[in-house]
């Protein structure tokens, strides 16, 4: 997203958690990686510039831009971290 705010949002035990996604996210990184649909939905909230890209399109683009990679992978990473403090609260 190059600018404005996205609302994500997911059920999560019947109930919906939201989160705001802001300037420079990457939206939905894990589904062309696990070729799964995404499991939030965003909306844009306001004044919101997005791009999407078919997974394709998105694979293409890494081996394009080499660099992606590794930001694609800090996100991935950070998600899989948050969810790992979210089921260590839970425990």
């Amino acid at each position: 997203m190059k600018w404005g705010e996205v609302s994500l949002t997911m059920l999560v035990a019947d109930k919906e958690v939201r989160i705001r996604a802001g300037k420079g996210s990457l939206l939905g990184l894990p589904a062309p990686f696990g070729n799964q649909p995404y499991t939030m939905t965003a909306k844009a909230t306001w004044d919101a510039e997005i791009f999407k890209l078919s997974s394709d399109a998105f694979m293409k683009l890494l081996n394009q831009e080499p660099r992606m990679k590794e930001v694609v992978l800090q996100v991935l990473a950070g998600e899989v971290r948050a969810i790992r403090q979210a089921f260590s609260q839970l425990i």
